[in-house]
């Protein structure tokens, strides 16, 4: 099972995603930030935290033009990571 704290699906097509709140995940190979359609700008205003095991904090696999991450991107658990 995945699952995201913010997931952006194959298809979508966003101008600008703002997130302005901390955002935490805690499952197995879950995802803070989830990208698979096409963003022209995101921004995370506050910290992006995973605690499960193979978590990442940033994955993108469709099209991101500018990302800018203002606070931290923490992750914890084995095979943990900040971007993918």
């Amino acid at each position: 099972m995945i699952t995201g704290g913010v997931f952006i699906v194959f298809g979508v097509k966003a101008k600008t995603v703002t997130n302005n709140g901390e955002i935490v995940t805690y499952g197995v190979n879950d995802m803070v930030l989830d990208n698979w359609g096409s963003v022209d700008s995101w921004t995370a205003n506050e910290n992006l935290i995973s605690y499960g095991p193979s978590g990442i904090g940033f994955v993108n696999f469709g099209t991101v033009n500018n990302f800018t991450a203002k606070k931290e991107i923490i992750t914890y658990g084995l095979g943990a990571r900040g971007f993918n």
